[in-house]
């Protein structure tokens, strides 16, 4: 009975063994999983502290481009005020250089002089369809 005793408690120091040997393995495979774990966590806050900068500094573009669109929205009411006025100009000033108003009937009776001369030069003339091509072909 002593020899199955021993038999016994051999067996079981051995199966201990065993099993303080599968511990030490997954504790290891466990650290080893902590550290990965500890390096991939340490990545994602670095990662979240770039993406905290990256946007301020998006936000930070963002208003300098609102403050420039609002001064580009200013020049161009400006410009487009000085079209206008210039466009008033333009159609208070006739062709010669003249302001418009004033006396109407003398600008009238210029006006018409002035076409009466233009249909003087050309008479005389022709430009029908007929006789450009007849030029194109002498």
């Amino acid at each position: 009975m002593l020899e199955k005793l021993e038999e016994r408690k051999e067996q079981l120091e051995k199966e201990l063994q065993d099993f303080i040997k599968k511990r030490d393995e997954l504790n290891a495979a466990a650290r080893e999983y902590a550290n990965r774990r500890d390096e991939l966590n340490k990545k994602v806050r670095e990662m979240l502290a770039a993406t905290k900068e990256v946007k301020a500094k998006r936000d930070e573009l963002n208003e300098k481009v609102k403050e420039i669109r609002a001064k580009r929205n200013e020049i161009f009411k400006e410009v487009d005020a000085l079209y206008k006025e210039v466009d008033k100009l333009r159609r208070s000033i006739d062709r010669g250089g003249r302001p418009l108003g004033g006396d109407r009937e003398r600008n009238k009776a210029s006006g018409v002089q002035a076409a009466d001369s233009r249909a003087d030069n050309r008479e005389g003339e022709s430009f029908g369809r007929e006789d450009c091509q007849a030029q194109k072909r002498a």
